[in-house]
């Protein structure tokens, strides 16, 4: 992750600039957990559409004095106003380096405190590379375990928060699986030139990576101080 906050941080969902696109404000995103919990931290608040900065009683709004404390206050208002959200998702996820680290078992034990469920472990290829095989070659080292809160406690809320949309009951079953559906997206040419995005020229029909094409990061990996404290 090319990125290192400075302390716990919410983003909105898929959220961007206001005249862009502004996600969706059902759902928001902890980042910054490499941060202390206990150590001194704030944050000027927000309108999570306009991005103007939130006043209340004529001032500025603020959260602190801590990262906890940061954390704890956005579970109860999310990023859109002051309002309380009793029916909201937060996702985030943490590294298995972290949670090597004292920080990162802080943050564990207030997860499972205040409520957040275990969803998946995943790894991430910019570490264990591109190649693809239907048997395993070597166990996963740099897992990333994804974390989520998905409160239903409104006065009006999800009667069955696990049952699926119709539409999406009524359609078939899938007829490959993830391995065919790679082999799709590998016949595919990724990075094409503007004339080509646009449809001014035709996309060219993707060739097939060889072995030797194929960055392989299982021995190098990279290293740098933003992706191991993501």
């Amino acid at each position: 992750m090319a990125y290192s906050a400075s302390k716990i941080e919410c983003v909105r969902f898929a959220g961007r600039h206001p005249t862009e696109g502004i996600g969706c404000c059902a759902i928001d995103n902890f980042q910054g957990f490499i941060n202390d919990p206990d150590a001194p931290a704030y944050v000027q608040l927000t309108h999570g559409d306009s991005g103007v900065g939130l006043i209340k009683n004529r001032e500025a709004v603020y959260y602190g004095p801590t990262n906890k404390d940061i954390f704890l206050s956005y579970l109860y208002t999310g990023t859109f106003s002051l309002a309380p959200l009793p029916n909201h998702a937060f996702l985030l996820s943490i590294t298995k380096n972290q949670l090597n680290s004292p920080i990162g078992l802080k943050w564990l034990a207030i997860l499972k405190e205040t409520g957040f469920e275990f969803v998946r472990t995943i790894d991430n290829s910019v570490y264990s590379g591109s190649k693809v095989s239907r048997e395993t070659k070597r166990e996963a080292a740099d897992l990333v375990y994804i974390f989520g809160l998905f409160r239903n406690i409104g006065a009006t809320r999800v009667t069955d928060p696990f049952d699926p949309p119709a539409e999406w009951k009524e359609l078939p079953e899938p007829s490959m699986d993830d391995f065919d559906r790679w082999e799709v997206l590998k016949g595919m040419t990724h990075g094409l030139t503007k004339a080509q995005a646009t449809g001014a020229e035709a996309r060219p029909e993707g060739p097939e990576a060889s072995e030797e094409d194929e960055e392989d990061y299982e021995e190098d990996g990279c290293d740098c101080e933003y992706c191991l404290s993501c």
